[in-house]
C-alpha cells in the first residue's frame, strides 16, 4: 500500500466511524475510555504520488475531547506529525539521509520534495527531544540488555555544519531519531497488542521504564511526538 492510498483509507475510515481513534489514552490524565469526538479539520499532507512524484494530498484530522478532564487532544495518523505537513516517513528518510550519506547536503536530501530549510528545522525540532530519546533507549535495554542500540556510531561529518553548535544539533538530532525508530521497531515485535505505534512522549515514555507495567499503563506510552511549532 503507498502512502497515498493509505492517506485515502485514513480518510474513508474517519468518515465512516465517529469512533475511530489512534490514540490509546489522553494526553492529561490518561484514562483510556471516555472521549467525545470534538471536531474534525482539513490538513494538507506532502507525500509522494503514486506517479513517484511529490504531491499534496487532502485528508481529515480528528480532535477529541477527554470527558473525564474536559482535555481536548488531535489525533494524529501513524503517517502524521505534529506541526508537520510532510508525512512522518518522509521526514526521517530525508533526515537519515542527511546524516548517513557522506555526500549528502539539505537540498540533495530533500529533492525537491521539501524546502532545504524544513530539513534545517526538523534537525533543531529533533535535537529538543534529546531526554525523550534517552528514554527510549533507557525502555530498550531494560527489556532487553543485550541491546547494541548504545554502541550505534552518531557521527555526522563536520563538514555539513558551519559551526560547532549545528555540529552538535545534527549529531543529537541524528542519534534521537535513530532511538524513535529503534523504539518503534522494537514495541510492533514486542507488544503488538499495543494499537498506537507513534513515539512516545517525554513524560510517559519516562514514567514506563519498568516493562512489567499492565497494558493499559504501556499503551499510554504511545502517544504522537510532542508538540513543536517548526
Amino acid at each position: 500500500m503507498t502512502i497515498e492510498q493509505e492517506i485515502k483509507r485514513h480518510e474513508k475510515e474517519v468518515m465512516a466511524s465517529v469512533s475511530k481513534r489512534y490514540a490509546a489514552c489522553c494526553r492529561r490524565c490518561k484514562g483510556n475510555e471516555g472521549f467525545q469526538r470534538h471536531e474534525i479539520r482539513r490538513r494538507t499532507f506532502y507525500c509522494q504520488l503514486k506517479n513517484g512524484q511529490p504531491g499534496a494530498v487532502r485528508s481529515w484530522l480528528v480532535r477529541w475531547k477527554c470527558l473525564n478532564c474536559t482535555c481536548t487532544f488531535t489525533d494524529y495518523p501513524p503517517f502524521a506529525l505534529p506541526y508537520k505537513r510532510h508525512i512522518k516517513p518522509a521526514i526521517f528518510e530525508m533526515v537519515m539521509k542527511m546524516c548517513r550519506d557522506q555526500k549528502a547536503t539539505y537540498r540533495s536530501s530533500t529533492n525537491g520534495r521539501a524546502g532545504h530549510s524544513s530539513l534545517w528545522r526538523w534537525f533543531d525540532w529533533l535535537s529538543s527531544l534529546f531526554v525523550q530519546g534517552q528514554a527510549c533507549a533507557r525502555f530498550i535495554l531494560s527489556a532487553d540488555p543485550n541491546s547494541l542500540l548504545h554502541r550505534n556510531d552518531y557521527f555526522v561529518p563536520p563538514y555539513k555544519s558551519r559551526s560547532k553548535s549545528r555540529a552538535t544539533v545534527l549529531t543529537i538530532g541524528f542519534q534521537v531519531l535513530d532511538r524513535f525508530m529503534a523504539f518503534e521497531r522494537f514495541v510492533a515485535e514486542n507488544f503488538p497488542q499495543v494499537r498506537n505505534t507513534a513515539s512516545p512522549t517525554g513524560d510517559a515514555i519516562l514514567q514506563s521504564d519498568n516493562i512489567s507495567h499492565t497494558r493499559s499503563t504501556l499503551a499510554c506510552t504511545f502517544l504522537a511526538f510532542p508538540r513543536h511549532p517548526h
